[in-house]
Order: structure tokens, then sequence, then C-alpha cells
């Protein structure tokens, strides 16, 4: 415009961009480290083998899937630095220092878990406050979400339908079934056609019929 300064060349523009990624990276922690510290600080005393990956593949997934190329590997740094080291399941104060010292990496200063949300609903952390919930399996989830409400309705439910993705990853690499054929399995599962059971046992004699021969 007339009377304006003028446009910035790209190199300035450029380098004016580039002053941002440390304020975006850090302004990303302040929300994602919180749900850290609530994790950390409720975690068990006596965790299962089951609470230690979970917490762990949260950690991973916060690296991998962190909303910036700068900030991705300055998380990643972090965690293979030193001062952060690797986690501390050894008990929940534990687990909160090391939590603390990922965000003190991250953006420099240290943060803490926040009290008030745990005082100001005191129902929150009662284990009557809310129905039971459905049986919850990570790892059948994070292999189909849509699979995993389709087919987990008892407490039984997950250890079959892990048996069965392990048979159909099997049977897979044997080449005894396609991509195709597990797609229709999960789609026929969730349509109430067949139920996890009929293929569990299908894929499991289809193995053993390929393995006799070996």
């Amino acid at each position: 415009p007339k009377g304006g300064p003028p446009p910035p060349p790209p190199a300035a523009a450029s380098a004016k961009a580039d002053a941002a990624p440390s304020e975006w990276s850090a302004h990303v922690a302040s929300h994602a480290m919180p749900l850290l510290h609530s994790v950390a600080r409720f975690f068990p005393p006596e965790p299962q083998d089951s609470d230690t990956e979970a917490f762990a593949s949260l950690v991973a997934s916060l690296a991998e899937l962190y909303p910036s190329p700068s900030g991705r590997s300055s998380f990643i740094a972090a965690l293979a630095s030193d001062n952060v080291g690797p986690i501390d399941f050894s008990s929940p104060e534990a687990l909160v220092s090391w939590v603390s010292s990922l965000e003190s990496s991250l953006t420099g200063s240290p943060g803490t878990f926040d009290s008030h949300f745990s005082s100001s609903c005191s129902s929150c952390w009662s284990s009557d406050s809310s129905p039971s919930s459905l049986p919850f399996s990570r790892s059948v989830y994070s292999s189909s979400p849509a699979f995993h409400f389709a087919a987990v309705k008892s407490a039984e439910d997950p250890f079959v339908a892990e048996e069965l993705l392990k048979v159909s990853t099997l049977a897979g690499q044997l080449g005894i079934s396609t991509e195709k054929s597990v797609r229709k399995m999960r789609d026929n599962i969730a349509k109430g056609k067949k139920d996890m059971k009929h293929y569990l046992d299908y894929l499991s004699g289809e193995v053993e019929e390929y393995l006799k021969p070996l």
C-alpha cells in the first residue's frame, strides 16, 4: 500500500517465521504435559506390565505424532537425553519426577500436577462413581478400533480377540489369508454374521494344516 513499508523479502519472511517453532513447541507441551502429570500422579504403585507398556506407548505416541517437525525432533531428543533418561516406574512419585524432567527439557519449566482438579471432583476418584465400562484391550483397539468395539462385549472377549489377531497375522505371513480376507473377516464380525470364535477355530485349523508337513 502507498506510504506503507515494503513487504519483507522472502528470506526475511522465512527468518521471521523460523523464530516461532520453539514457542510453538512449548505451547503444545504446556497442554500435553498436564495429561502425563495426571496419569503419573495416579499411576498404580505396583503396576502390571500392561500398565507400564501403556504409559510408554502414550509417551511414544506423543513423540511420534507431535504436531510439528521441530517439536517432534525436540520431544525425541528430550527422551534420548541424559537429563530425562528411561521412564522410572519404581513409584508414582518417581514417575511424576520423570515427567517433570521431560517437561523441563521441553519448556524450561518442570511443571507439576494440578491438585485443584483432584480436590474439586472427589467423586471422580471413586470406583463406584461410574458404571462398569466395556472390556478394553489396547492391542486389539490399536489394531482396529471398529473391530474392537464390534467384537469385545464380555470379559473374555479381549483374550479371544487378541488370539484371533495373532493367528490372522500368522496366517497372513504364511500366505493362508490376504488383507482382503482379513478385512472381510472383521466386517463379518462387526455385522454379526460370524463371531470371533468361528474365525479363530477356522484359521487355527488352517495354520495347523499348513505347518504339518514341516
